[in-house]
């Protein structure tokens, strides 16, 4: 009897507001959906999940309605109840409720929903139904928890009034997305990839902002060069050339440029003899060129491909005079870099220069680097270059430099050594730094070859 069935449901006792609730699940009666809708609302989860499959067996689609008003349960059962409810009734109807359920905070709610959605139909995204959720989607894209699914979603529906919202997450600095979050923004923009989503990712690439990111700046090119937009070319070459690898953006940017055709290539090309920029963009760039499997064209390409490579060795068969030709333009950088006041960028130049001119190994750098000598910051690396060279080339060096480095002296440091006895350092002696005795031994013995007093 139905009328006996309705009232065990408001009863106290749990098992029999069960069993209640299992025995409507055969009812065709109209009275039974009405007291399962109710019955939604009890207060356990359990009879909750249970109203859920009963309502599911004897109303179908009529259920969807009361079924999208149970997705606001807070238990998460009771969510994940709903969304499998939907799959089985498989009707359209059932696409906005799981477009919803798909940016739930439980993560397994998420992926069933998102399964869910593809077996009703895989072009759900394409779907009156799922555009009608495109403002919801919107609403949510600024929550930490659930903006990173709303976005993924919006690029799955791809309509282009999700752009600036979208484009907002990505470029605001102001505030404090997160790393995942704003890549998912590039991702939905790239997906969306009408005009105003591409000239937002090209914004994207000036910004100066990520200094600690990795994922965005790589799930931005990604989209740039999947979409393929020629554009894009002036953007990651000046990533490349404005101090680019310290942002990370510079890693994946090289790369990048290889998908650009002759304008990307030729960019990489010109980099290989920008000696103004840090050794690690000619590099990364050199490292692009080569897994596309470009060929120097002259020797003078050969030369900036094999330092850039820092392949020094294949130097050795190369052209002198370009080789000389290319240590005169590193030796006129140098100079210019002599006359700025340091910061970490010119730092990093100098540095550069002065591992590349010792690796290469021409007598004719000796002079500029002695001229180096005298700044505390890089007496290390010029006493490491000046032995390079003195072993490659010390027959052309000049006599005047070979006597300069001869008197080279490093300070006086202490040399400490743990103990363990006191858990500290003790001094055990006095040491040079740098260290140019090897430097001067080999000026030493070139003199004495020359039959030269010192």
């Amino acid at each position: 009897m139905l009328w006996w069935t309705l009232r065990q449901l408001e009863s106290k006792d749990y098992d029999t507001r069960l069993k209640a609730v299992r025995k409507l699940s055969t009812s065709r009666d109209p009275r039974a959906v009405e007291a399962l809708v109710r019955a939604l609302k009890d207060q356990d989860e359990f009879i909750r999940r249970c109203a859920i499959e009963s309502l599911t067996e004897i109303a179908g689609v009529q259920a969807i309605e009361p079924l999208t008003e149970a997705l606001n349960d807070y238990h998460p059962n009771v969510r994940g109840a709903v969304v499998k409810a939907l799959e089985i009734i498989g009707d359209s109807k059932a696409i906005e409720p799981l477009v919803a359920a798909a940016v739930d905070e439980d993560s397994v709610i998420q992926g069933d929903a998102m399964k869910a959605l593809k077996k009703i139909n895989p072009n759900w995204p394409k779907t009156d139904s799922a555009r009608r959720t495109v403002p919801k989607l919107i609403a949510i894209l600024n929550d930490k928890e659930r903006g990173r699914d709303a976005a993924r979603i919006l690029g799955m529906i791809g309509d282009s009034h999700a752009v600036e919202p979208l484009a907002k997450v990505l470029l605001d600095e102001e505030k404090e997305y997160g790393d995942e979050h704003r890549a998912c923004a590039a991702t939905a923009l790239g997906r969306i990839r009408n005009e105003h989503a591409i000239n937002k990712l090209l914004e994207a690439l000036s910004m100066e902002g990520w200094y600690n990111s990795t994922l965005v700046p790589k799930k931005v090119i990604e989209q740039i060069v999947e979409i393929g937009d020629a554009r894009a070319v002036d953007p990651l070459k000046r990533i490349l050339y404005e101090d680019a690898f310290e942002s990370h953006r510079g890693d994946f940017a090289a790369p990048a440029l290889t998908k650009f055709g002759e304008a990307g290539k030729d960019v990489l090309v010109q980099t290989l003899s920008n000696y103004e920029i840090k050794w690690y963009v000619r590099y990364g760039a050199a490292k692009a060129l080569q897994s596309i499997g470009w060929e120097p064209k002259d020797n003078t390409q050969k030369v900036l491909f094999a330092i850039a490579l820092k392949e020094f060795d294949k130097t050795d068969a190369l052209d002198k005079t370009t080789i000389g030709s290319v240590v005169d333009a590193l030796l006129a950088t140098l100079e210019k870099l002599i006359n700025i006041p340091h910061d970490y960028r010119t730092s990093d130049y100098r540095v550069s220069i002065i591992d590349t001119l010792g690796s290469i190994g021409l007598a004719r750098a000796v002079k500029p680097l002695l001229k180096f000598e005298f700044d505390e910051e890089y007496k290390q690396k010029v006493s490491a270059a000046l032995h390079d060279i003195l072993k490659k080339d010390s027959t052309n060096i000049e006599t005047e430099d070979l006597r300069a480095m001869v008197t080279l002296r490093g300070e006086t440091v202490a040399i400490t050594q743990y103990d363990r006895s006191i858990d500290g350092d003790i001094t055990v002696g006095t040491g040079e730094y740098p260290d140019y005795s090897k430097v001067r031994a080999l000026a030493e013995k070139e003199l004495a070859r020359r039959q030269t007093k010192i």
